[in-house]
C-alpha cells in the first residue's frame, strides 16, 4: 500500500478492475486507499472500474455515529471524494451489516462469538438494529463478494453507489433474538437499553 512504484506496476499489469479489500480495523487503513488512487491516476487509462473498501452503510448519510465508527466513516468519505475529484470510474457498494461479523453476537459489541446467556436490546423488541438510512439488513460476505464482481461489469453501476437491501434480510432486534433462540434451543435473557446516549461505543459503519 505504501510502495507507490509497486502499486503503479501492478495496476498496469493487472489493473483493468481494482477491488479494494482493505480492512476496517483503523481509519488509517482505510486512508491507505488514497495511495491506490494516486497510483491509478499515474497509470492513467488502465483502470476501467475501482471499487473502494466501503461496504457497511453509506458514509454520506450515516447519522449520529460514535467513535470508532465516526473516524472510519470519515475516512471512507475522504476516499470517495478523492475518487470523484480524480475522475476515476468507480462503483461504491453499501451492503449494510456483515452476517459473519455481527449476526452471531446480535450486534453486542465486545462479544467474540455466539452469545451465552443474555443479549442487549437497544430500544424495544421492534427496534431496528441501526438507523433508518441503511436499516437492519444483514448480508452474507459471500453475497457481498458476488455482487462486487457482478457490479464492475454492469454499466448501470458506473460512477454510482450500489445499495444492497434485500427486504427478506431485514430484521428487528426481537426477531433476531427469536431466530437465535430457535436455532440454538436456548433462551436468552433480554436486557433493554433505552435512550440515545446509551448506544454502544462500537457502533460500526
Amino acid at each position: 500500500m505504501n510502495d507507490h512504484g509497486s502499486l503503479v506496476a501492478a495496476i498496469k499489469e493487472h489493473g483493468e478492475v481494482v477491488i479494494s479489500a482493505v480492512g476496517h480495523g483503523r481509519p488509517e487503513d482505510l486512508d491507505g486507499q488514497l495511495n491506490i488512487i494516486e497510483a491509478i491516476k499515474e497509470a492513467a487509462g488502465y483502470v476501467k472500474r475501482f471499487v473502494p473498501s466501503e461496504f457497511g452503510c453509506d458514509p454520506e448519510y450515516a447519522e449520529r455515529t460514535l467513535e470508532p465508527a465516526k473516524s472510519m466513516l470519515a475516512s471512507k468519505l475522504r476516499v470517495r471524494q478523492a475518487i470523484r475529484d480524480a475522475g476515476i470510474p468507480y462503483t461504491s457498494i453499501c451492503s449494510n451489516w456483515a452476517i459473519g461479523l455481527l449476526l452471531s453476537t446480535l450486534v453486542n459489541f465486545g462479544e467474540n462469538g455466539p452469545l451465552s446467556t443474555g443479549v442487549n436490546i437497544f430500544g424495544e423488541d421492534k427496534s431496528r438494529v441501526i438507523s433508518k438510512v441503511s436499516g437492519s439488513i444483514f448480508v452474507h460476505e459471500k453475497d457481498m463478494s458476488m455482487l462486487a464482481i457482478r457490479a464492475v461489469d454492469d454499466p448501470r453501476t458506473l460512477d454510482k453507489v450500489l445499495y444492497v437491501r434485500p427486504l427478506t434480510n431485514m430484521r428487528s432486534f426481537g426477531q433476531l433474538v427469536y431466530l437465535l433462540e430457535k436455532r440454538t434451543g436456548r433462551t436468552l435473557e433480554r436486557h433493554y437499553v433505552r435512550g440515545r446516549a446509551r448506544r454502544p461505543s462500537g457502533w460500526l459503519p
